[in-house]
Formats: structure tokens, C-alpha cells, sequence
């Protein structure tokens, strides 16, 4: 913070400094001080992340995906995650050889960045499947679940009401969060 307070100092009258936060409450208030305006940058609203996502999966998108549901279920998630989400996805389809991104994955990679924006920590492929189960359940199925991570039915119904069980303390040992 002092080098960075120094460094801004000694920058000439002459010179237009311009810089950019996601963690402005992380800043410490002096850094804050050194600039005259302040400009908010609010979350994009649901039009926006339409936009967004349209545009970085672009050619990539799934025929018949659902725009509004994705832009339902990315409320509250920043532009650069909407990005980071599309080029994953995306890369995943061109290393696999495919044409345009599955749908599932796209949204499975949706769900595990708003797990980990919220600070959940996902370390199995249980818990991955538990989160998707309870973020978006008309989106994952039993039998979606079930396809996606190559298990029946039976079993996806197992691991979520385990993970249930785990969250509630019903298993030695567990906290999760």
C-alpha cells in the first residue's frame, strides 16, 4: 500500500491516472483519496448478461439454448465471469471436436462459478453434484445429473441425500463451509 501510495504521488501534475477495482472495500481509504471521481460499476442486469453471453459464445452457442434462462440463473455474476464461463466451455468443445459448446457443460460451469463466488468449496464430485441438484433444479434433473457424471439415477438421489445429511451435521465431521 505505501509503495503504491508513493508511486502515485510522485506522478507529474500533467499525468491522468485511471484505475479500476472489483474489491473496492479491500482498498485502503488513502488509495481511495488519491482520486477525484468515482465511478460505480453495477452488476450487469439481465439484458446486459444476455448481451454478454451471446457475444462470447457467439458462434459456439447451442442451437435452441434458452437466453433467458441463462441470464436468469447468472444474476448477480460479473461480465468477466460470464467470459471465463463462455471460454471454458468453449475451449472444452474445440479440444473434444465439436462445433458448439453442450449445453449441460455450460451450465454446469455457470453453477460451479456462483459456488465458488459464494465461497463454497466444492471438493468432490458429490458436493459438485449436491450444489448443482440444490442451485438449479429444474436444470439438473436426477436423470440430467445422471447423464452428466455417467451415474443412475439411484445413485445421484444417494449422493444428494448424503450431501444433505453432511450439511445438516448428520455425518462425523462435517462442515463444509
Amino acid at each position: 500500500v505505501i509503495a503504491l501510495l508513493q508511486n502515485i504521488d510522485a506522478l507529474p501534475d500533467s499525468t491522468i491516472l485511471v484505475a479500476a477495482t472489483n474489491h473496492e472495500q479491500l482498498l485502503d481509504a488513502a488509495i481511495g483519496r488519491r482520486f477525484a471521481f468515482h465511478l460505480p460499476m453495477p452488476l450487469p442486469d439481465a439484458a446486459l448478461r444476455t448481451t454478454l453471453w451471446q457475444r462470447w459464445l457467439d458462434s459456439y452457442a447451442p442451437d435452441g439454448i434458452d437466453w433467458a434462462e441463462l441470464s436468469h440463473l447468472s444474476a448477480g455474476t460479473t461480465g468477466a465471469v460470464i467470459e471465463h464461463v463462455c471460454m471454458d466451455a468453449k475451449r472444452t468443445a474445440i479440444l473434444a471436436g465439436q462445433p458448439v459448446v453442450e449445453e449441460s457443460d455450460l451450465y454446469r460451469r455457470l453453477g460451479l462459478a456462483q459456488a465458488l463466488a459464494m465461497g463454497e468449496r466444492l471438493s468432490t464430485t458429490e458436493q459438485e453434484i449436491a450444489w448443482l441438484r440444490q442451485w438449479a433444479p429444474d436444470r439438473f434433473s436426477l436423470r440430467a445429473l445422471g447423464a452428466m457424471y455417467s451415474h443412475s439415477t439411484r445413485k445421484i438421489t444417494g449422493i444428494i441425500q448424503a450431501e444433505k445429511g453432511e450439511n445438516n451435521g448428520n455425518k462425523k465431521g462435517a462442515s463444509r463451509r
